[in-house]
C-alpha cells in the first residue's frame, strides 16, 4: 500500500473511488494532453484504465493493490514547477513508490522526466528550448521488419541525463 512519510495512506484533494476493472492509472496534467492513440491500444487490449485529471484536483485515495501500471502523460509544466502545480509533489511520491514496488510505468515527455527525477536521475536545462518536429523510428516489439519512420512534434526545455 502506498503511504506518506508518516506511514498513513496517501490521500488526495478530490477523492475518487476506482472501479473494480480499472488496473492502469493514467496521470493527466493538462486537459489538452490526453491518452490519444494509447486509449485505442488499451481498449483493444481490454485493459482497464482510469484517467486521473491532476489539473482538476483529482487524486485517488485507495485500492493501490489493484494498480497494475501507470501511464504518466506530458504537460506544459516541468518537474521543477511544484510551487505552481502542487499536485506534482503528490504525483512524485506515487511514482517513487510505484518504482520501488516494481509497478510498470510509461512516461511520455513530462512523464519520463518525472520518473527519472523521482528515481534520482538528474534533470537539466538544455542549451536551447526544442520546439518543432523530429523523425522517430517505430517497429513492433520483437519485429525484424525495418522500422517505420514518422514525424513527431517536440516541445521541451529540460532533458534527462
Amino acid at each position: 500500500m502506498l503511504k506518506n512519510a508518516g506511514g498513513n495512506p496517501i490521500c488526495g484533494i478530490k477523492p475518487i473511488k476506482l472501479g473494480p476493472m480499472e488496473e492502469i492509472l493514467v496521470f493527466q496534467h493538462d486537459p489538452f494532453e490526453d491518452l490519444g492513440v494509447f486509449a485505442e491500444v488499451l481498449e483493444r487490449q481490454a485493459a482497464g484504465y482510469r484517467v486521473i485529471r491532476l489539473f482538476d484536483g483529482e487524486t485517488p485515495t485507495e485500492d493501490w493493490e489493484r494498480i497494475k501500471g501507470l501511464i504518466v502523460l506530458g504537460g506544459p509544466m516541468s518537474v521543477e514547477d511544484e510551487a505552481s502545480y502542487p499536485f506534482l509533489r503528490w504525483e512524485k511520491r506515487i511514482i517513487h513508490a510505484a518504482v520501488n514496488d516494481g509497478v510498470p510505468i510509461l512516461g511520455i515527455c513530462l512523464g519520463a522526466q518525472l520518473i527519472a527525477s523521482t528515481s534520482g536521475t538528474p534533470i537539466y536545462r538544455g542549451p536551447v528550448k526544442e520546439i518543432g518536429w523530429s523523425s522517430v523510428s517505430i517497429a513492433p516489439p520483437g519485429s525484424s521488419r525495418l522500422a517505420t519512420r514518422i514525424s513527431a512534434p517536440k516541445c521541451h526545455r529540460l532533458s534527462v541525463a
